[in-house]
């Protein structure tokens, strides 16, 4: 059974290259990343400008199953597996691998360019203009947080988009929900969880499913916090949540959500992650969190953290 459901989930695609496309959007971008820009450099962030092709084996070891599968690949003259940008993070990570001793931390960057992907409905786009911003070298999510709402507040000025949520969880929940799993389990736990299939979840991990269904039940009848005490209680890990939840309530007020059972696109987070969800959008238009461990990847260790904004 478990065989099975992974076949099925976490079956990759056989795609070749990347779609072509016209927009004539592309003033209202740059109007918007003029705008964006202002506020992140008056913050002290600098521009950075990222290839637009990457080498294969940089996203096989750093986004995990689900990621990897939607990118798009393609073979250079050379044989070497390449793919048009599927995430600007890893990339600026990587770049500061060999130069990170010589550079001031806090290193404070932003960016605006295209990432590419392949999802398995084609309603979702696969294409998309990026707005992000990273701070490597600073553990103050305060000033992330911030920045995130400074951006949506603008965002909503201009009226790209309309009322907005912050959904947010921690890795350290989904950790203990897998504790004692192998790889294999790990991973299909996890995959069943991003698309809420909790009946798959019942049947096939027993009484690790059945805590599951409780802690969604909790979930939708009790309110942000009440849900944070009760799961972070029980995996012992309450009071080093709590700052980073209260970091979030002081920037955002009602405007967030804790969803427990979120999953993160990415694998590479190792602390609070989020999504944002707009009134005229049914796809997250925000992403980000805490990614210490993706520095640790490219042969370094420092305290990361940010964001990418999907410009329409």
């Amino acid at each position: 059974m478990k065989r099975f459901l992974r076949s099925i989930i976490l079956s990759k695609h056989n795609v070749i290259g990347a779609p072509s496309g016209f927009s004539f959007k592309q003033r209202n971008c740059l109007e918007i990343f003029n705008h964006l820009s202002e506020i992140v450099e008056s913050e002290g962030f600098n521009y950075i400008d990222t290839p637009m092709f990457d080498f294969f084996e940089v996203y096989e070891r750093t986004l995990g199953t689900y990621s990897t599968k939607e990118l798009f690949v393609v073979k250079d003259e050379s044989n070497e597996f390449l793919v048009p940008r599927y995430d600007i993070t890893t990339q600026i990570v990587r770049f500061l691998g060999p130069r990170i001793n010589d550079v001031k931390l806090p290193v404070k960057l932003y960016y605006f360019g295209d990432v590419f992907r392949a999802p398995d409905s084609e309603w979702h786009r696969k294409q998309i203009k990026q707005f992000g911003v990273e701070i490597i070298g600073s553990s103050n999510e305060e000033e992330i947080v911030s920045l995130l709402k400074k951006l949506l507040e603008k965002l909503r000025e201009l009226k790209v988009i309309g009322e907005y949520i912050v959904v947010f969880n921690f890795t350290v929940v989904l950790d203990k929900l897998t504790e004692g799993f192998d790889a294999e389990d790990k991973e299909l736990f996890i995959e069943l969880l991003r698309v809420r299939d909790l009946t798959s979840i019942l049947k096939v991990f027993g009484e690790k499913g059945k805590e599951i269904s409780e802690i969604f039940k909790e979930f939708l009848r009790r309110s942000s916090e009440d849900v944070l005490k009760l799961v972070l209680s029980k995996i012992g890990a309450y009071d080093n949540v709590n700052k980073g939840f209260q970091a979030m309530r002081a920037c955002f007020g009602d405007r967030i959500l804790f969803d427990p059972l979120l999953v993160p696109q990415m694998n590479y987070y190792n602390g609070v992650y989020f999504v944002v969800y707009t009134s005229n959008s049914n796809d997250p238009i925000a992403s980000g969190g805490r990614y210490d461990s993706l520095t640790q990847k490219f042969g370094y260790s420092q305290s990361a953290m940010g964001f990418a904004i999907d410009i329409p």
